[in-house]
């Protein structure tokens, strides 16, 4: 009864580890789709399982003014004032100043009337200015009638910036959110990371107790299967709590807009 009971289980675990293998090959498949490259064999990196991120008994609190999609919206504000600024501008009168200078020559003198001779055929003394006239003057123009369209668009254009003032606070509140999840995540995960390694060796203990008793034909089989089956959850569960760290301090990265802070924990 214990063997068959036994195989029925040894069965069933290889059918898990065909669908394992089977869902491994799937993840693989849609990796190199996503890289680009043929389909092909990644080997596993237990990096995150075999280690916790560096610098995790001080985590510095990152600044979120830094933030790039809160520089984003910063800008969209300044933007958006500097425009309402413009359309001020638009309410003055303008002013405007222009110049006009002209300058003649000719190879004629002063006596040509009484003779006609009194001329030169030389180029240079034909261009060379002996008279000159010039103006210079300031204008003003100022539409009044336009003053009342001016006013309406600089109300548009503050109505935008406040918007842009809403989207920002939303979006502060939301990256505080996010940050104040990833600490707490962070906290859950070390609990969990601290408590993994009892759990696993609880477990050892209680398998080697049971395989102990059925070598000496004082237990069955069933209880080694199930102080197996505790054995391997505790060793998963210890697995899970260092990638939960990992996770949590990428959701912290991500919340404070500084991938460094991930980067640097290796």
């Amino acid at each position: 009864m214990d063997s068959s009971q036994a195989n029925a289980e040894i069965s069933a675990a290889r059918i898990a580890l065909t669908r394992a293998r089977d869902a491994v090959e799937e993840q693989e498949n849609q990796l190199a789709q996503l890289m680009g490259i043929p389909a092909t064999h990644f080997t596993i990196d237990t990096f995150f399982v075999a280690r916790l991120p560096a610098g995790m008994e001080a985590p510095a609190t990152p600044a979120l003014q830094q933030h790039p999609l809160l520089q984003y919206y910063h800008n969209r504000i300044a933007l958006s004032n500097e425009q309402v600024k413009y359309y001020r501008t638009l309410m003055y009168p303008s002013f405007s100043a222009f110049g006009i200078f002209q300058t003649r020559g000719s190879g004629f003198t002063t006596s040509y009337t009484s003779d006609q001779a009194a001329y030169s055929e030389d180029y240079f003394k034909g261009v060379n200015p002996t008279r000159s006239n010039y103006l210079f003057g300031i204008g003003v123009s100022w539409n009044l009638t336009s003053l009342l369209r001016v006013h309406q668009q600089v109300l548009a254009q503050q109505y935008i910036s406040r918007a842009a003032q809403d989207e920002y606070d939303v979006t502060d509140q939301r990256l505080q959110a996010q940050l104040a999840l990833a600490a707490s995540k962070m906290g859950h995960a070390l609990d969990n990371y601290r408590e993994a390694p009892q759990q696993v060796q609880a477990a050892s203990d209680a398998y080697l107790q049971r395989s102990v008793l059925y070598k000496n034909g004082l237990n069955n089989i069933v209880d080694v299967t199930q102080a197996l089956y505790v054995l391997n959850r505790a060793e998963t569960d210890r697995d899970i709590a260092y990638n939960n760290v990992w996770q949590a301090l990428l959701l912290r990265a991500a919340a404070a807009g500084d991938f460094g802070i991930f980067i640097n924990a290796f």
